[in-house]
């Protein structure tokens, strides 16, 4: 018989071998739900990087506020040639 401590059943059911295979049963119910588990996750982290990122990116943001500037500087020329005449 070869040695197998199985999510540490052999040492806590060192000589009660109906335990250790309920425990050993246990053990791997938990590691097929937390399987599961990380398989949902990673199916969610797809999902989440498939869609489609609507948010400005760093290019449009200066887009913006440089046309802004101009926009005031183009404002203000006008503004003292008006008061000029």
């Amino acid at each position: 018989m070869g040695y197998s401590n199985v999510g540490g059943c052999e040492w806590s059911h060192m000589f009660d071998k109906e335990g250790r295979a309920r425990c050993e049963e246990q053990y791997f119910a938990n590691q097929q739900s937390q399987s599961q588990a990380d398989m949902l996750l990673a199916q969610a982290a797809l999902e989440s990087a498939r869609k489609e990122d609507k948010s400005w990116s760093a290019m449009a943001t200066v887009g913006v506020v440089v046309g802004s500037l101009i926009g005031v500087a183009l404002l203000v020329v006008v503004i003292k040639k008006m008061k000029k005449k």
